[in-house]
């Protein structure tokens, strides 16, 4: 039974450790970041601060 269905098992199993890794990495995200992933590389955002005179 656990041969037959080895790999079904495997990939379940490293799906639910992706899943993991994803609740892992949004929980410790940086807040202060703008935007998420596009254009302009990888997760950095573009930080805006406004001054009012």
């Amino acid at each position: 039974m656990i041969k037959r269905h080895f790999f079904l098992i495997a990939a379940a199993a490293l799906l639910g450790l992706m899943i993991v890794a994803l609740v892992l990495r949004m929980a410790f995200a940086d807040d202060d970041k703008g935007g998420g992933r596009g254009p302009g590389g990888g997760a950095r955002g573009q930080s805006v601060s406004e001054a009012v005179a």
